[in-house]
């Protein structure tokens, strides 16, 4: 079983649940992945200065597809407020091809959309760019190395 990915940023530490890709992870059996959340502004797709922003509670957790419980596609999804149940828009993290670091926001770019979103302080902001980043592109195992090979 993998072990949770904990992100500590500036003296402040978050628990990412499992940096995973949806074809490395299993909740059939009881996996918890507690979930990446909080507020950050959402620009419309024209851009800071031509479009509106809107404050979004954001949360990373997995979703079935479709209502099949088989399967599961790990998500950041945004609401209207911390409480509301309806979900306002989400993006699959398994079809981002790149994050961006803007000076005014993190762009998350897929095939079907991109997300311009901002964090509330600059230390949230980071620490959502770091985290989107590992859960979408974590790093690859190293294999284990033969002991026999080393000595050659």
């Amino acid at each position: 079983m993998p072990t949770p990915h904990v992100c500590t940023f500036e003296g402040q530490s978050w628990r990412l649940g499992w940096a995973f890709r949806s074809c490395c992870f299993n909740v059939d059996h009881g996996v918890d992945i507690t979930p990446l959340e909080g507020w950050m502004t959402k620009y419309k797709s024209k851009g800071k200065f031509f479009g509106t922003s809107n404050k979004r509670w954001f949360k990373v957790n997995v979703t079935a597809v479709n209502n099949a419980s088989e399967t599961q596609r790990l998500t950041l999804s945004y609401f209207k407020s911390k409480k509301a149940t309806d979900v306002r828009g989400w993006i699959y993290l398994e079809d981002v091809t790149e994050i961006i670091n803007k000076s005014d926001a993190i762009e998350i770019v897929s095939p079907t959309r991109t997300l311009r979103l901002k964090g509330e302080t600059a230390a949230e902001h980071r620490m959502w760019l770091d985290s989107l980043r590992q859960l979408c592109f974590p790093e690859p195992a190293s294999p284990p190395q033969d002991s026999a090979k080393q000595g050659k």
